[in-house]
């Protein structure tokens, strides 16, 4: 009972059921009261079996009806709530006017919650009208559902309601608090938030009552009616009252922030913010996964806040410890699922008993969606501040964690970050098998992405291996490729110096502007290993021909000049026609648009063309111009 009162309700259910153990499963009051309290932690199947225990042992009792109704009210079963109400009227009762008003409230209260105002209003009405009512708690109460049935009929009847509604507010609240409590949270669940916060207001300095939940709900009330700066006061009024580093503390610090962000003070929602910072971290390892998942979303509400305000590294501080432990459990979770199916599915075939999820992955904590969204902002800004060992940490966590049936994307995503960490990490050597699943998982909305895989690809394999070409060639026999995989196909020929191969490879690969510079220089490169003049002649003319096209489908005017003055010269410069390379080198460097890595590189060889050629000071006039910082 002590624990009731504390609402440590999992642990009041825990002493009634040692107390129903030790009495032989005989006392009706252990039962009744451990009943409310499963109905309380939502356990409505328990509670009713603990009620039919209760009914075995007294039967026809009309608050044991009255509750039964509330439990299949709770269940969201209203036909059997209203069914029970009507069997536990004494005697026959021609109508559901007849009804005791004892009975009469929890109906009404039923008809409210389907939306039949008109009747609630109608029975409420007559027992107040044609019946003595000692009780004053069934008095108020049917007061109340009269006033919120009228002020919700189509269109409402403002007199009635605001007359039957002024009774009840004009008495104590002190002597009927559940009452006000009652009436307040169906305006509340209602939306009709200013006739809520009216009755709330009623509950302060009422024991039992006066606590942090009533505050919260006062001041959502106050910010939903605009009253925003008392929502400020009353949240700052909780925070007073209650210890810092608690669970209830954060939540509420949480809230009054969010508040403030949109109020748009941005000073203050930084201080709480600051505050936050300083408290010690809540562990949640030991706890209960309800209150686990309650935490969590309060942690990522906070880190959502700093995000916004540019408080990165906090955001990280927060998130990255909560991923690493959420993600095992949402594959934990997911396996007991998968478990649970396979379970239902013996079960029918009459091989084994159905099995069970553990009490600890019931709930999951984040959706994998979710998760996998703050688990790239993580990463990415763990990359921006180089801490590589982290992201590391993060990244195989959630691989490891992935569903095997999850979306595709998430799986490329997660072995590309993956690969892209072993290709940064210089204690070991990137395998191509680690990137080959990404390759075969590749779609073609991801364009660049597709691109610096196929790099990664080709820097893993040794030069000129013989695996890869048959592993790209048996890609191209495919009737749905991965992106790419012509031109990968073409460049490892390339690579392995078979350009005739390597030629063909680009013609089958279609009319890309890039395919047409990489036919270029493959033209380039094979004319340069002939010594025959006349078939070197015709591969240098298909070769310029060949950067021609790849202008053209450019679009010589979208495409940056500069840009392509840089490929011409840098194919006079191959084949050694440097006076015509030191022209085209120039042109590049006047042209607009070039980008700083581009000229760079273009200032760079002419500056070596013309010190090869003697022109120390034109070339000196060069480096100081584009390369010195």
């Amino acid at each position: 009972e002590k624990c009731d009162e504390l609402k440590m309700f999992k642990q009041s259910n825990y002493c009634y059921t040692q107390a129903i153990k030790n009495s032989g499963d005989k006392e009706v009051d252990l039962h009744w009261k451990r009943a409310h309290v499963l109905s309380k932690l939502g356990e409505v199947k328990k509670a009713m079996k603990d009620i039919q225990v209760v009914e075995q042992l007294v039967p026809n009792n009309m608050d044991v009806q009255i509750f039964l109704s509330s439990l299949f009210e709770q269940a969201r079963d209203y036909d059997k709530a209203m069914t029970t109400l009507l069997d536990a009227a004494p005697g026959v009762i021609e109508s559901v006017n007849d009804l005791p008003p004892k009975l009469a409230l929890p109906l009404t209260s039923l008809y409210i919650k389907q939306g039949r105002y008109k009747d609630a209003l109608a029975l409420a009405g007559s027992c107040l009208s044609t019946k003595e009512i000692p009780d004053g708690t069934v008095l108020l109460g049917l007061q109340a559902n009269a006033g919120m049935s009228a002020l919700r009929l189509d269109p409402p009847d403002k007199e009635s309601g605001n007359m039957y509604l002024d009774k009840v507010y004009g008495e104590s609240a002190a002597d009927r608090p559940e009452v006000f409590l009652g009436i307040a949270d169906a305006f509340y669940e209602s939306g009709e938030v200013k006739s809520a916060l009216k009755f709330y207001q009623k509950l302060v300095g009422i024991k039992n009552y006066d606590e942090m939940a009533l505050y919260v709900k006062m001041a959502e009330c106050q910010e939903r009616s605009e009253s925003l700066d008392d929502a400020k006061q009353t949240y700052r009024t909780i925070l007073s009252r209650i210890r810092p580093n608690t669970v209830e503390h954060l939540e509420v610090s949480i809230l009054l922030a969010e508040l403030l962000d949109k109020c748009s003070d941005t000073e203050e929602v930084l201080q709480v913010l600051d505050k936050l910072e300083q408290a010690a971290p809540i562990e949640i390892d030991d706890m209960e996964n309800r209150v686990q998942k309650k935490i969590c979303n309060v942690y990522k509400r906070e880190a959502l806040l700093n995000y916004k305000h540019g408080r990165h590294e906090r955001f990280v501080g927060i998130m990255l410890p909560i991923l690493l432990f959420v993600w095992p459990q949402s594959k934990a979770y997911y396996q007991a699922k998968a478990s649970l199916r396979r379970g239902k599915a013996e079960k029918k075939d009459g091989k084994r008993r159905r099995r069970t999820m553990s009490q600890h992955v019931k709930i999951l904590i984040f959706a994998e969606e979710e998760q996998f969204k703050m688990t790239i902002d993580c990463v990415t800004w763990l990359i921006q501040t180089r801490r590589m060992r982290e992201v590391r940490a993060l990244v195989d966590c959630a691989k490891a964690s992935l569903r095997v049936n999850a979306v595709r994307v998430k799986k490329n995503a997660l072995g590309f970050l993956s690969a892209a960490l072993g290709a940064l990490d210089s204690s070991r050597d990137l395998s191509a098998d680690e990137i080959k699943p990404i390759i075969l998982g590749a779609t073609e909305s991801g364009h660049a992405g597709n691109n610096v895989i196929w790099n990664m690809f080709f820097q893993a394999d040794p030069y000129g291996n013989e695996n890869p070409g048959r592993w790209l060639s048996s890609l191209t026999q495919r009737k749905i490729k991965p992106p790419h995989t012509g031109v990968a196909f073409a460049h490892h020929h390339f690579r392995c110096c078979n350009h005739v191969q390597a030629l063909k490879a680009y013609e089958e690969s279609g009319q890309h502007p890039i395919v047409h510079l990489c036919k270029a220089v493959t033209y380039l490169q094979y004319a340069l290993n002939l010594k025959d003049d006349g078939k070197r002649n015709y591969l240098l003319i298909r070769a310029f021909a060949s950067l021609h096209c790849y202008s053209e489908r450019l679009g010589f005017r979208a495409l940056p000049l500069g840009l392509y003055y840089y490929n011409l010269a840098r194919s006079f410069h191959q084949l050694g026609l440097l006076h015509f390379a030191a022209e085209t080198y120039n042109k590049a460097l006047k042209s607009q648009g070039v980008g700083r890595s581009i000229e760079r590189s273009a200032a760079h060889n002419l500056a070596m063309i013309y010190k090869s050629a003697g022109a120390e000071e034109l070339a000196s006039d060069i480096i100081k111009k584009h390369l010195v910082i």
